[in-house]
């Protein structure tokens, strides 16, 4: 039985990947803005500034963020 590796130079691997790239479809670009607001968040849970209620709420709002961005992206695979 021979075994074979997928890597990210197969063709199948970057047809999945080319998938994502969709930049005329609305939901690639709320992917992107989604994406993007988590460095927003990011950036304030590392700051000093916020509180313990401070902290626990960011990192709600960063946790169901990155939700949301891998719930956009597989959406964009399966192609909905």
């Amino acid at each position: 039985m021979q075994h074979r590796s997928q890597s990210i130079h197969s063709p199948g691997a970057q047809k999945g990947l080319a998938r994502l790239w969709q930049p005329r479809r609305t939901l690639f670009w709320l992917m992107v803005a989604v994406n993007l607001l988590s460095t927003l968040w990011g950036w304030l849970l590392r700051s000093d500034t916020l509180n313990t209620l401070g902290m626990a709420v960011v990192g709600v709002l960063a946790l169901s963020n990155a939700l949301a961005g891998m719930w956009l992206a597989w959406r964009l695979l399966r192609g909905d």
